[in-house]
């Protein structure tokens, strides 16, 4: 206003020039604020891109980290796995050795047919003991057979003897018995590759789920698809194959009692009863509770097939073999043998025994066992009379295991 009041005052050609002065003052004012705005926009556009950048190289990373700390534990996992299956070989391979040692020991002896001797268990025990301690984390197949072996011989005695009965142990029993196992557990760890089709991680507990909610969780994981270890499961096939081998090695009824109290059951014995097409009671107990004792069960631990010495006969009878496989509660010398068949009923059935006093013959023998002797034809009939009911407690049994 200054300049153009003096412009006025002077000279109207002054006031032209002031003019055109303030109109481009304007213009160049315009182009100014135009140039301010344009470069707010390239700086606007400039910093969202950086921002976009900063959010990629974020998300990367975190998407790294991720992938890369999944991949780092898939490494570690397939590692752990590689060299517990390594270990598991060489343990294989060192048992296939001992086994063939003892195998070469037993075959160099020349008479077995003999009574047992104390000298004859501290050999085979000190053979066994070697199995399993080298055993450990052997393939499961081999540290099942190699800890079975050596618990089921341990302590057995070359005698026993009671006021009604006496027995002096065989030899030849319990040295097949070893030799044969050997050679399983020699094929076991010479011919099993384990090679797991898929590794997986799973959570670990055996707490029951209605109480584990109300514990701590520990987090103990375990490999699912790769199995270690020793295996005690009663109805597995391991079971059922070192049961057979004893049945095949073994005349007296003690093998199969240990074995079947390490066990804690006798589930082996039900499919040999149903591959011979016979029946008799897995599991037999009292009707009436006893304080500190249940209904004391006893246990079906072996059966033998025999045929009458009188070569015209052909008579066959089968001898049962009923223990009480508990390693703590006694109660055999108690048991009154007249009274045995009215107190006792098929506790794996769940039915009353329908047998006749004068169609048995009943033996008390030692180690809390008894022996119920019949004809074969007893048993038979007694499989047609429960094959329906004992096959449909067979599949009930797998759906359970």
């Amino acid at each position: 206003m200054f300049l153009l009041f003096i412009a006025v005052a002077g000279d109207p050609i002054s006031l032209a020039v002031v003019l055109r002065f303030k109109r481009r003052h304007k213009l160049d004012t315009l182009n100014v604020l135009l140039n301010e705005v344009q470069r707010s926009d390239s700086y606007s556009i400039i910093t969202i891109i950086s921002i976009i950048k900063d959010i990629a190289t974020t998300a990367a990373i975190l998407i790294g980290i991720y992938f890369g700390h999944k991949g780092l534990k898939r490494y570690l996992l397939d590692d752990i796995v590689k060299e517990k299956i390594s270990d598991l070989h060489r343990t294989n391979k060192q048992v296939a050795i001992v086994t063939k040692e003892v195998i070469s020991e037993i075959n160099s002896i020349e008479d077995l047919n003999r009574p047992l001797k104390n000298d004859d268990i501290k050999l085979l025990k000190k053979h066994t003991q070697k199995l399993f301690n080298i055993s450990n984390g052997a393939s499961k197949e081999v540290a099942t057979f190699c800890f079975i072996l050596n618990e089921t011989i341990k302590d057995i005695k070359v005698s026993v003897k009671t006021k009604t009965y006496s027995e002096v142990r065989s030899a030849q029993d319990i040295y097949s018995l070893v030799y044969q196992t050997c050679i399983k557990i020699n094929q076991f760890s010479s011919n099993i590759i384990d090679l797991p089709k898929r590794i997986k991680l799973e959570p670990y507990n055996e707490i029951n789920k209605s109480v584990r909610k109300y514990i701590e969780n520990e987090g103990i994981i375990k490999l699912k698809g790769v199995q270690f270890g020793i295996s005690l499961n009663p109805k597995s096939s391991l079971s059922l194959l070192f049961s057979s081998i004893i049945n095949r090695t073994t005349t007296g009824y003690i093998y199969k009692k240990r074995f079947f109290q390490l066990l804690g059951g006798n589930s082996p014995i039900i499919y040999e009863l149903y591959i011979n097409n016979i029946y008799f009671p897995v599991i037999l107990k009292t009707n009436i509770d006893k304080p500190f004792m249940g209904r004391s069960p006893l246990h079906l631990v072996k059966f033998d097939m025999k045929q009458s010495i009188i070569p015209d006969d052909k008579k066959f009878t089968i001898e049962f073999f009923y223990s009480n496989i508990n390693p703590t509660i006694k109660f055999m010398t108690a048991l009154k043998l007249d009274d045995f068949i009215e107190q006792y009923h098929d506790a794996f059935l769940q039915d009353i025994v329908h047998l006749k006093k004068d169609s048995v013959k009943l033996n008390r023998l030692a180690d809390e066992t008894i022996k119920i002797t019949c004809d074969k034809d007893i048993a038979e009939e007694f499989f047609k009379k429960v094959e329906k009911k004992f096959v449909k407690r067979i599949e009930t049994i797998k759906k359970n295991s």
